[in-house]
């Protein structure tokens, strides 16, 4: 990751760092969510083989789950598991990426700040096509009973909400924005591995079929991998990561008789 200068923010300034970098994040999320419609042979070819394996892994998910499952208990894979379930909830890593980005914008420091909010974009630009997938599709639990392919569409229980895995949609989006951000191998190895051991718990506990958590998985990856590389590509492009030193170019703000007015330039 390019890096930003570090620089104090004053306290005036704040909300206008505020402000910018929510319509950096909105323009990010325009950014994934229509980025279908300019894909190219390549992309079309990577995404009919992702869907392909996809596809295999459903129609294991049975034979698939009663292998995981078959262990008399977790054993000393127990403790684990158990803390790896607390990387993929979305209330603890939501607080984490507001603390995150506070800490940085109130220590000026840019790196930190930008770190939290790319964490806050990929949890929510993984998590709307995730919990959409949750209820649109009603998917039965492992644990249900009623096999791999009962389907139970806008169901709100969450009986009914198992594709995709939501831990591992999150574990992977936060690990994924934290591995590429810091850029070394010390810290992409337990980061990812943090996040397998999530996957694997949802599993292992009968929660999710293996499909659930490939997919939730795969959107947590997509997501946070997007936004670092769309933040990339503003450094090296010199429009900046929404940083301070950007002095809001995309942002104005008046005071007048009239009130306040905000205008932002795409």
């Amino acid at each position: 990751m390019p890096a930003l200068p570090d620089s104090a923010i004053a306290p005036s300034s704040l909300p206008r760092t505020i402000l910018n970098d929510i319509g950096v994040a909105f323009r990010d999320a325009l950014g994934f969510y229509l980025a279908p419609l300019s894909f190219g042979p390549e992309d079309r070819t990577r995404t009919a083989a992702g869907l392909g394996a996809v596809g295999v892994v459903m129609a294991m998910d049975e034979p698939l789950n009663s292998l995981l499952i078959s262990h008399p208990d977790q054993g000393f894979m127990h403790e684990p598991l158990e803390w790896a379930q607390e990387w993929g909830k979305l209330r603890t890593m939501q607080y984490a990426s507001v603390g995150v980005y506070l800490g940085g914008l109130l220590a000026g420091k840019n790196d930190i700040r930008v770190t939290g909010r790319l964490m806050g974009e990929a949890l929510m630009l993984a998590g709307a096509p995730a919990i959409t997938l949750q209820y649109g599709l009603g998917r039965s639990r492992p644990s249900s009973g009623d096999g791999a392919f009962k389907y139970n569409f806008f169901e709100w229980s969450n009986e009914f909400q198992s594709l995709p895995s939501g831990h591992a949609t999150v574990a992977f989006a936060i690990s994924t924005v934290l591995a590429k951000q810091i850029d070394r191998v010390w810290a992409s190895v337990p980061l990812y591995a943090f996040a397998g051991l999530t996957a694997l718990s949802m599993t292992w506990g009968n929660e999710h079929w293996p499909s659930d958590v490939l997919i939730g998985s795969a959107l947590g990856y997509l997501a946070g991998s997007f936004v670092v590389s769309e933040d990339n590509k503003r450094a090296a492009g010199g429009m900046g990561s929404g940083g301070a030193e950007d002095n809001f170019n995309r942002f104005d703000i008046g005071f007048g008789a009239g009130g306040v007015s905000l205008k932002y330039h795409f």
